[in-house]
């Protein structure tokens, strides 16, 4: 997958002793869960959710029910698929497992810690007794100091999911979603204190501009402060919400220290509200977002004009990503190592061949940074194969976007492009396939695709040459 490495020029020098801030550049990307690299990670921010009760829960056995859901779930990670996550966000429907270890765990637990708001413990007891009542538990956390701008992104993409799951007939369709989230508690007098500990000399060396931050949340009322900023519009549209102090004990500190008074929340919300509150988490946080991969680069479609000396002349840009696919993401891509540049590029030439007799349409995708010249990104082929008792029917093939273009929306706007050309050429019935298990076999749903069938042993693995399935979809536009 792909890696941004943080450019050098973002931070500061940091060598002069007078300098007491340290600006970085970071880039967020989104990936779906990846067992075999996120087990651990999700363990530690489950312990750190649930806090001093986390060993009332067997986290593990948690971690695993989460990462089973396939389709289901963000990450996000600055170090490309194989490095931790810095955050995650998922939901669990309680009812269907209810007799997992995990969730057989936590309901008794939320009913506990709901009982001082008797209506609210009473309709949470109601809704996991019932049987038509499906309560989805959302479960978001990350890393200390993420901004809050990642995480509307985060909710959008888990509600594409969620739709992908139910027309599929999933155990999604909930009536009820449960957030669980964290706070803490400062006493005037703490806040006095913590507010006499903050540096007050200034740097003599200049800075440079931050990002627009959030305005501080002034003082509440109770003096309880959200660790997830979010949690403001998730109770803005909640039935209920309370706050919790954690059954076991905080460990005693000395009068002189400073800890944090940590505590939990619960919000329920109406599974009807999802969407308007997705939305408005977006509308919040949209114009403060700081996924500069995101926000700074334009992606473009076009089709490939053989005519143009321009388009022909990318037939080693095509390769390159065709290669990069391959050796990165090890892509069953009609090619295994050692790869051949040549052998590949004339390859292409019978591609775009193809695209001047019609029997192929190549898509382009083009990604362009500030100040700079438009990269191939990404790109998928439409072939129109010359069938008279099935002249509507299409093959989607080779849709690859570079690893340094990821998550970016490019596969998406690709296979848009494709179905609007291909219609409109007549192929109204399209079919493809991809390698099984690969997180190509997650994103093709998502997209409308339905799975026809899976054929064993279909294709080579360019990882190890062992043989792998092949997993079959269609659409009809």
């Amino acid at each position: 997958m792909s890696k941004r490495k943080q450019d050098p020029s973002t931070a500061d020098a940091g060598s002069d002793s007078d300098s007491d801030v340290s600006i970085i550049d970071v880039d967020f990307e989104y990936f779906d869960l990846n067992p075999t690299i996120d087990y651990h990670a999700f363990k530690r921010l489950f312990a750190q959710l649930f806090q001093r009760d986390a060993d009332r829960f067997n986290l593990g056995a948690l971690t695993d029910l989460v990462l089973s859901q396939t389709g289901i779930g963000t990450t996000i990670k600055t170090d490309g698929e194989e490095s931790d996550p810095y955050a995650l966000l998922t939901v669990l429907n309680m009812h269907t497992h209810q007799n997992h270890p995990s969730i057989a765990a936590l309901a008794p637990y939320f009913l506990e810690k709901t009982a001082p708001d008797s209506v609210f413990s009473a309709q949470l007891r109601d809704l996991f007794a019932g049987a038509n009542t499906h309560v989805g538990l959302v479960l978001c956390e990350r890393l200390v100091n993420m901004p809050v701008q990642t995480i509307p992104p985060m909710y959008r993409l888990m509600s594409e999911e969620l739709k992908s799951a139910l027309a599929e007939s999933k155990p999604y369709a909930f009536t009820h979603l449960l957030f669980v989230s964290r706070t803490y508690h400062l006493s005037d007098a703490e806040e006095e204190a913590l507010a006499n500990r903050a540096p007050s000399h200034k740097s003599k060396k200049p800075k440079k501009a931050k990002p627009q931050q959030l305005a501080p949340q002034a003082r509440p009322m109770d003096g309880i402060y959200s660790f997830h900023p979010e949690d403001a519009t998730i109770q803005e549209y909640a039935l209920h919400s309370i706050t919790y102090p954690f059954s076991t004990a905080q460990e005693p500190r000395d009068a002189d220290s400073f800890g944090l008074d940590v505590r939990g929340r619960l919000m329920l919300v109406e599974a009807g509200r999802w969407e308007a509150l997705v939305a408005r988490m977006s509308e919040i946080y949209v114009k403060q977002i700081l996924l500069s991969a995101m926000s700074a680069t334009t992606i473009t479609v076009t089709t490939l004009d053989p005519s143009l000396p321009e388009h022909t002349a990318l037939i080693p840009a095509l390769v390159g990503i065709h290669i990069a696919c391959i050796e990165t993401d090890q892509t069953i891509a009609t090619f295994t190592p050692p790869l051949n540049a040549e052998k590949m590029a004339r390859w292409w030439e019978g591609m775009v061949n193809d695209a001047r007799n019609g029997a192929r349409v190549i898509f382009l995708a083009f990604a362009t940074k500030p100040n700079a010249q438009p990269e191939l990104a990404g790109y998928v082929i439409l072939y129109r194969p010359r069938w008279e008792t099935g002249p509507f029917r299409g093959v989607v093939e080779k849709l690859l976007v570079s690893p340094s273009y990821r998550r970016l929306g490019i596969a998406r706007k690709l296979m848009e492009r494709l179905e609007v050309e291909g219609k409109a050429l007549g192929q109204t019935l399209l079919t493809l396939d991809t390698e099984t298990g690969s997180p190509a076999e997650v994103i093709y749903p998502k997209l409308g695709y339905i799975q026809l069938g899976i054929i064993p042993n279909y294709g080579i693995s360019p990882k190890d040459k062992s043989l792998k399935g092949g997993t079959f979809f269609w659409k009809q536009l």
